[in-house]
């Protein structure tokens, strides 16, 4: 036998489940819908440094580019291009240096020379001092000359403000301008060129250099083509720009505080991190330092970065997972928007432990006040769940009166809910209709006198069947239906009315008597009027009538009788039925009491008989029987009058 559980516990039990249902739901929508959020907050955020970048990028190589532009179109004999010793490349230097200051991002100015010179203007940060320079140094100028021995000389100038020397020195040198990148690529371009990202030549820091090549004069281009050289540039100038500002926009822009940034170039070396000294790495063997790779890093998540792009290797935008340092990682690797020169590459990856910290956060959060709400809504869910168990504990209550033929009349059961109200109303009802049920066959039971049990029988069964009038038929000993009685309901009143024996009884009547079954159907008032059954319908009651026809079987399934009701409103199925029951239940009391009279008959006749035996047995007792009876009356009379 399966274990049961009160409905309130059961109704609670869904109440949770409901909520905790609903609260995990909305927990998880709240998630993915947090952690959508956090995904397109954090390409945003990697959108926006893509731009900062860019717009930084654009910002230094745009300066460069114009000073370079520039001094590579002065003319004129006294023009840095056209200078041919130092003192007049000298006198160019504070307009170099005011180019210098106004662009912001240019560290130096070079100007590379056919014939192997080389001249330089370079800006001191007076918070950076230059190691071993005066105090006062602001500026720097490195040229690099032939000397008169036929070797060659590097020349420092250390300037002021002013553009006084404060310092000159002076030594032999290797150095060739020609030989360098720079002035190569330049030199074969006539719009001019941006390096890769380099080491700087003086200072050990990374840089790019534009160089723009200074065309020669048309005298001397004439001189040289028909010389038959193919070197037509005057000079080829060239402006640095450090990349340490980048560095420096990645340490300031980073999507949380544990992702990895990185700009690389298209050989996977380092251009840009939030930690500068790791630009650039030891050479082998202890030699000067060389620029670090993406590997030189030593960040698994940057490693993998570097092998996902080598292998690709495409300047589309690339995304894709992976899994480093017990985290997992979402990275993308974007071309930045470099208008000449080699291309650069931005590495962003973010662990995802961080860029949903607060989604999680967020969903543990709603997890404690769903939990939090429900312990306190328990005892509310109790409450509610008892009070929608009440009505139907009373019901059940209800339920074990009747079983127990307790039909004693108790209140309705009252409860907002329909179901329940139109179960209490029918168990109700159904009370009634029982307790009607025994009053009825105990009343017809009880009756003593026939002519009485009839007119109790048909009042009962028309107000049972919620008809206004009736009429009661009985076989006579030619087994035709006669009727016996008639009456109606007047305001609750019963009243019975004067009936004539006759002996055509209606067709339902008789189609029912027929079928041994209740037959329901209207009848129109004039059909009435000819059975003389006209006094049944009040007056002012005309059109048709619904008549509900009973037939009246003893127990040897012979018809005793049938009954007519008439009714104003068409009788619903479960009334017809409990009519049925009725009649076929006041036919057994009608039966045993027409038994129970004709034992009296029987036993009334036996003592005649036995009477007329005696008063025949002598005539001396001759009507001694019949004169005792009418003397005791007699004397009873006599009695009563004295």
């Amino acid at each position: 036998m399966s274990t049961s559980f009160p409905f309130r516990v059961h109704i609670t039990t869904l109440l949770v489940v409901i909520v905790v249902a609903s609260c995990l739901l909305l927990a998880t929508f709240t998630y993915y819908a947090n952690k959508q959020l956090a995904e397109e907050r954090a390409e945003q955020q990697i959108d926006g440094l893509i731009n900062r970048l860019n717009d930084r990028v654009e910002q230094l190589m745009s300066a460069p580019r114009a000073i370079t532009r520039v001094v590579s179109r002065q003319a004129g004999p006294l023009s840095l291009v056209r200078a041919r010793d130092l003192d007049a490349r000298m006198t160019s230097v504070p307009f170099l240096a005011e180019m210098i200051k106004e662009a912001g991002h240019v560290g130096s100015i070079y100007i590379g020379y056919p014939n192997g010179d080389f001249f330089m203007v370079r800006q001191i940060d007076p918070d950076e001092p230059l190691a071993g320079a005066a105090p006062k140094t602001r500026w720097l100028v490195r040229t690099v000359a032939d000397d008169a021995a036929g070797g060659r000389t590097l020349t420092l100038f250390q300037l002021d403000r002013d553009f006084s020397v404060l310092q000159r020195n002076s030594g032999p040198t290797d150095y060739d301008p020609r030989q360098r990148p720079w002035y190569q690529q330049a030199r074969d371009s006539a719009e001019g060129i941006r390096t890769d990202p380099l080491l700087l030549a003086n200072d050990q820091e990374l840089g790019i250099i534009y160089a723009h090549p200074a065309p020669v004069a048309e005298d001397e281009r004439l001189r040289r083509l028909a010389a038959g050289s193919t070197d037509l540039t005057a000079a080829v100038i060239g402006a640095s720009v450090q990349l340490d500002s980048l560095s420096r926009v990645i340490a300031r822009t980073k999507v949380t505080s544990g992702s990895e940034v990185v700009v690389f170039d298209s050989r996977g070396l380092l251009v840009a991190y939030e930690d500068p000294s790791k630009l650039l790495a030891p050479g082998p063997g202890g030699a000067s330092s060389r620029r670090a790779s993406l590997g030189d890093i030593g960040s698994p998540v940057v490693d993998e970065v570097a092998q996902q792009w080598l292998e690709r290797r495409s300047d589309e935008s690339l995304g894709f997972v992976s899994t480093a340092a017990g985290d997992t990682w979402s990275s993308r690797v974007v071309p930045l928007e470099v208008h000449s020169g080699p291309p650069l590459y931005l590495g962003v990856s973010v662990p995802e432990s961080e860029l949903y910290a607060s989604v999680a956060t967020i969903r543990n959060q709603t997890l404690a006040i769903a939990l939090g709400f429900l312990v306190l809504m328990v005892p509310v869910m109790l409450a509610v769940s008892s009070a929608f168990a009440r009505p139907i504990v009373r019901l059940n209550q209800e339920a074990v009166a009747i079983r127990r033929f307790d039909f004693a009349e108790t209140p309705a059961v009252p409860s907002r809910i329909t179901e329940i109200h139109d179960l209490s109303q029918s168990m109700g009802e159904m009370k009634s209709t029982i307790r009607r049920f025994i009053e009825i066959n105990l009343a017809l039971g009880s009756e003593t006198n026939f002519e009485q049990l009839l007119s109790d029988l048909l009042r009962e069964t028309i107000q049972a069947a919620k008809a206004g009038s009736g009429a009661l038929y009985l076989t006579d000993q030619e087994e035709h239906l006669v009727l016996h009685l008639k009456g109606l309901m007047d305001d609750q009143a019963w009243q019975l009315l004067p009936s004539e024996r006759v002996l055509e009884a209606p067709d339902v009547v008789q189609e029912a008597v027929l079928a041994r079954d209740v037959v329901v159907r209207a009848i129109e008032r004039q059909a009435l009027d000819a059975l003389g059954l006209s006094d049944l319908v009040l007056e002012g009651q005309g059109g048709s009538l619904h008549t509900i026809a009973l037939p009246l079987s003893n127990r040897q399934g012979q018809v005793a009788g049938a009954m007519l009701l008439l009714s104003r409103t068409h009788p619903e199925p479960g009334l017809v039925d409990f009519v049925s029951a009725l009649s076929a239940s006041s036919t057994i009391s009608l039966e045993t009491r027409e038994l129970i009279e004709a034992q009296k008959r029987l036993f009334e006749a036996l003592i005649k008989l036995i009477a007329d035996a005696i008063d025949a047995k002598s005539p001396y007792t001759g009507g001694h029987c019949a004169r005792v009876p009418e003397l005791t009356k007699l004397l009873a009379q006599a009695a009563d009058a004295a």
